[in-house]
């Protein structure tokens, strides 16, 4: 059978895994690539976005074109609006194809989507499996046409299904544990697409977290599965899929997107042996803030160049009771000190608009990072979405009402921070933290000349262009220009 995934703006790892396993079991796929240029999340700008992207009539024509029997999508809750468009669109052309959503807005509120006449079924959780089921299903069933006919005479897991208006969901589906028995990941219906992603190759070497922080969708997931242990691959899966990817395409360096990479030292200790040998490209990955100097030296010695780290905020508090994080200060400084020390670049991440969190002390927290030498500060407002534990915890200590959560869940994502003048300076210093001296900040603190400065999110754009002249930008930051420079019809340094 032949299924057309749409997708836009980033590599999804999601659906290449997807894509990769449907072809295993002798589908088609096909990627829409919508390339959603200013409306990304990170450069938005709604008149230039209608001018350089395609309509919504002209996206499902592209899908309608491949005659695929499945349309799949997988939106977050920032683009589920659009993605819902395109598929009434598609089933205004083409009634007979079947349409199904997945990723993680669907899995927090598939009731939802399901509520949507154009939206046949919704993968709850993994997808792997359901969609593999769901195929037979439809193959088995192929002189039928329309919804009615196509709903499963039998319960496939982690699948939600229609029957005339009736919504029916079904049980949970075991997590998959090993992960090595899964396919290496269809690369190239991306890059086909968009040739610089090739540039860095991003994979994950497991599925979930050890931590489950309020804000992330893992506090979502445990409503359904309990909770659980992370799943990694062996040390020799990811290495076996990195020398490929050398080999085969002309890739500069690796991005590992886990939740988390640095967190089982038993595991980094035997990739810290292999992969220079084995791969040796440079790399980037993701790490909690209380690393010591033994893993630190792990990650370096292996070929880490950038790694990514969440601080959140510097308030102890808010952070145990509100995100549901236990580590210290003390911890994260000696984390943050260790990097700086190290020679290895590292960003940080900081979340505003935090309930308990007064917007004065961000000031205090961006002077505090300039103790650090960070080469950026991805400082972003707090964004409660749907399922979420701090979503609840937002609600029931007034930040938000029970109305502003289902408006987030329908896709209106939108920020509740109370904004002053107090809070773009905080802003604004975050985003000069790694550009300027720290007596030359703690100047502009009381200065007027702070206010005359271009906005916060001018600000941030250049910090992340100087930094990316100065190589100085991590391997994911480096694709966002590249991004734009397809745009204009250039392939970039």
């Amino acid at each position: 059978m032949r299924a057309v995934v749409f997708t836009g703006a980033y590599e999804h790892l999601g659906i290449e895994q997807l894509s990769a396993c449907l072809k295993q079991a002798g589908h088609e796929t096909f990627l829409v690539f919508d390339n959603r240029f200013f409306a990304d999340g990170l450069l938005d700008q709604p008149q230039l976005a209608k001018l350089f992207n395609p309509s919504i009539a002209q996206l499902a024509r592209k899908i309608a074109d491949f005659k695929p029997d499945m349309a799949l999508f997988s939106p977050y809750t920032d683009t589920v609006l659009r993605d819902l468009a395109v598929c009434r669109a598609i089933k205004k052309l083409s009634p007979a194809i079947v349409t199904v959503f997945g990723g993680m807005h669907a899995t927090a509120v598939p009731e939802r989507l399901m509520c949507d006449p154009a939206v046949d079924f919704v993968c709850v959780g993994e997808g792997e499996g359901a969609l593999i089921d769901l195929m037979q299903h439809l193959e088995q069933d192929s002189p039928c046409t329309g919804t009615l006919q196509r709903a499963p005479t039998v319960d496939i897991p982690n699948l939600w299904y229609k029957q005339g208006r009736k919504i029916f969901s079904s049980s949970p589906r075991p997590h998959i544990q090993d992960l090595d028995s899964l396919p290496f990941p269809d690369k190239k219906l991306f890059f086909d697409h968009v040739p610089q992603f090739s540039r860095y190759w991003r994979t994950i070497t497991g599925r979930g977290c050890p931590y489950n922080c309020s804000f992330c969708c893992h506090s979502t997931l445990e409503k359904i599965y309990g909770r659980c242990k992370p799943r990694r691959r062996s040390v020799s899966h990811v290495l076996e899929e990195l020398s490929k990817a050398k080999l085969e395409f002309s890739t500069q360096a690796v991005i590992f997107e886990d939740d988390l990479f640095a967190y089982d030292k038993a595991w980094l200790a035997e990739f810290a042996g292999r992969y220079p040998q084995e791969v040796g490209l440079p790399y980037q990955c993701t790490a909690y803030p209380t690393l010591d100097g033994q893993t630190i030296e792990l990650l370096r010695k292996s070929g880490c160049r950038f790694v990514e780290i969440g601080v959140q905020t510097w308030n102890g508090k808010v952070r145990r009771e509100f995100l549901n994080r236990h580590e210290t200060n003390e911890q994260i400084s000696s984390t943050l000190r260790l990097l700086s020390d190290s020679g290895m670049h590292f960003n940080i991440f900081h979340i505003t608009g935090i309930p308990g969190v007064k917007t004065e002390s961000e000031i205090h927290s961006a002077l505090k990072y300039t103790h650090f030498k960070p080469c950026f500060i991805h400082c972003v407002e707090l964004t409660y979405y749907p399922g979420t534990a701090a979503a609840e915890l937002a609600e029931s200590c007034g930040a938000v009402c029970r109305k502003d959560l289902e408006s987030i869940a329908s896709g209106h994502v939108q920020s509740y921070e109370r904004h002053s003048q107090k809070s773009e300076d905080a802003a604004k210093l975050m985003a000069l933290v790694p550009l300027l001296p720290r007596p030359l900040l703690k100047w502009l603190v009381g200065s007027p000349v702070l206010r005359l400065l271009p906005g916060s999110s001018v600000l941030k754009i250049i910090s992340a262009l100087i930094q990316f002249l100065r190589s100085r930008a991590s391997y994911s930051m480096r694709i966002f220009p590249l991004h734009y420079l397809r745009m204009l019809g250039l392939r970039g340094p």
